[in-house]
C-alpha cells in the first residue's frame, strides 16, 4: 500500500525521494491501461479510438508517472533532468531499467524547491491536459489524393469527435468496415437517411433535384442541399446508364471530392459501397495541422516538403 501511496499521492510532490517500488506501480498502471483500453474504446461505440481512449487514461496518471521518475532519480543521487531522456527513441525503455537497477543513496532527503521543478510541474500538467482533450479530437494523415482540392495527400489534419449524426457536407473519418479492419477513411457526406442519390448527365443529383455547379477557382465548385460550397474534380462525361441508390436509415453516402479517382458511380456496387452506417463515423476534419510532400525520411524531408500555405488551414 505504500507504494500505491507513494506512486498515486506522492507523484505530485516532485521535491522528495521514493524507492523502485512506486516504480513498479507506474508502469503496472500503464500496463492496466494498456489492457482495459479496447475493451473501453469499443463501450464507446467506436466513437473514441484506441489510441483516444489510451491517451485520456494516460492523462490521469501522467503528472505521478513523471514526477516519480523525478524522486525515484533523486532517491540515487542523481538530477530530475535525466527525465528528459525519454524525449529520445528507445531511451524510455533503458530510462525504467536504470530506475528499477540503480540503489538508493540519497533515501528520505528532501530537496530544496526550484523553480525549474515548478515550471516542470507545470509544464507536465498542460500535457496531461492537452492528452486528456484527446477524447474531443483525434489525428489522421491523408494518405491519398481522394479527398484534393479540398484535401491533399500528405495532409495531417485534427478531427472533431463527433457524437451526434453526421450532417451533408461534413468531411468524415469513418471505419473502412471489415473489408480493411482497423483502416480509417476520409470523405464527405453527400446524401442523408431516404434519398435517392444518382448521377445525372450534369452530375450528382439527390431526390431528382441536380446538386448545382458552377466553375470554381481549383475545378469545379459544387454546393450542397443547404451545406457549402467546395471544389470537386468531376466524374468526367457522365454517360447512361445512371446507377442510383436509396440512402437506408442510420446511414449516409459519402463521396471523395475527387470523383474522378474515387469512381464512385462507375457502377451500382461501387455506390452502394460509399453507403456507410452513421455508427462507422468517427470524426469530422475541421483543422489541417500541418501539410507535407514527403513524411517519410525524417524532420529535414518534412521540413523541405512542408506545405507552409496549408499549415493550419480550415477546409471547407
Amino acid at each position: 500500500m505504500g507504494a500505491i501511496r507513494a506512486f498515486f499521492v506522492g507523484g505530485f510532490d516532485w521535491n522528495g525521494t521514493t524507492g523502485r517500488a512506486s516504480v513498479v506501480v507506474g508502469l503496472l498502471t500503464f500496463g492496466l491501461i494498456l489492457v482495459v483500453s479496447p475493451s473501453l474504446a469499443e463501450a464507446t461505440g467506436g466513437r473514441l479510438t484506441l489510441r483516444q481512449v489510451v491517451f485520456v487514461l494516460s492523462a490521469l496518471v501522467t503528472v505521478q508517472m513523471f514526477g516519480t521518475i523525478v524522486r525515484r532519480l533523486h532517491d540515487a543521487g542523481r538530477s530530475g533532468w535525466w527525465l528528459l531522456l525519454a524525449a529520445i527513441p528507445y531511451m524510455p525503455i533503458l530510462l525504467m531499467l536504470a530506475l528499477l537497477a540503480l540503489p538508493p543513496t540519497e533515501r528520505g532527503r528532501r530537496w530544496e524547491p526550484a523553480s525549474s521543478r515548478r515550471l516542470a510541474l507545470g509544464l507536465t500538467l498542460v500535457l496531461a491536459l492537452f492528452m486528456a482533450s484527446r477524447a474531443f479530437w483525434t489525428d489522421h494523415l491523408l494518405a491519398s489524393e481522394a479527398m484534393s482540392p479540398t484535401l491533399w495527400q500528405g495532409d495531417y489534419v485534427a478531427a472533431a469527435t463527433l457524437f451526434r449524426a453526421p450532417r451533408r457536407g461534413d468531411i468524415v473519418v469513418y471505419d473502412a468496415g471489415p473489408a480493411q479492419p482497423g483502416a480509417l477513411q476520409v470523405m464527405r457526406v453527400v446524401g442523408l437517411a431516404g434519398e435517392t442519390v444518382r448521377l445525372g448527365p450534369e452530375g450528382p443529383e439527390i431526390d431528382g433535384a441536380p446538386v448545382p455547379r458552377e466553375t470554381g477557382a481549383a475545378g469545379v465548385l459544387e454546393t450542397l442541399p443547404g451545406g457549402p460550397a467546395y471544389d470537386v474534380v468531376p466524374e468526367g462525361q457522365p454517360g447512361g446508364p445512371y446507377v442510383a441508390v436509396t440512402v437506408p436509415a442510420g446511414a449516409v453516402l459519402v463521396l471523395a471530392d475527387n470523383r474522378l479517382l474515387d469512381a464512385a458511380f462507375a457502377s451500382q456496387a461501387s455506390l452502394e459501397a460509399h453507403v456507410i452506417s452513421e455508427a462507422s463515423v468517427r470524426a469530422r476534419i475541421v483543422l489541417v495541422l500541418a501539410s507535407s510532400a514527403s513524411w517519410r525520411g525524417g524532420v529535414p524531408a518534412w521540413v523541405r516538403g512542408m506545405r507552409w500555405d496549408r499549415v493550419w488551414s480550415v477546409p471547407v
